[in-house]
This record gives C-alpha cells, sequence and structure tokens, in this order.
C-alpha cells in the first residue's frame, strides 16, 4: 500500500465536503503535517493511513 502512489492528501482534500457534511462541521481544512499550514503542533501524531485528525 505504501507504494501505491496514494496521496492522502489530496484524497481527504477531495472529500473535504462530504467530511464537513457528514461531522456537521462548517468546513474541513487539510494540512500536511509538519509544514508552515500546520499550527496545530501535532504533526508528529500522523502516520501513513492514518491522519491525525484536530477538531477546532
Amino acid at each position: 500500500m505504501l507504494l501505491s502512489g496514494l496521496d492522502e492528501a489530496a484524497n481527504l482534500a477531495a472529500n473535504a465536503g462530504f467530511i464537513a457534511e457528514t461531522l456537521d462541521l462548517e468546513h474541513v481544512d487539510v494540512v500536511v503535517a509538519e509544514t508552515a499550514e500546520d499550527t496545530t503542533d501535532r504533526g508528529g501524531a500522523a502516520m501513513p493511513f492514518a491522519p491525525s485528525v484536530v477538531f477546532s
């Protein structure tokens, strides 16, 4: 699976509307851990195929 070329961030971003609607959220922001957009300091908790999810 790790070599399949699956882009987790792109997949989550493409489905952000569905995720937001399902969880009754206004919107969902998808950010890659340990980048400038990640302001949660939880990047170390994310693993391949087990993303870290933060509700705020």
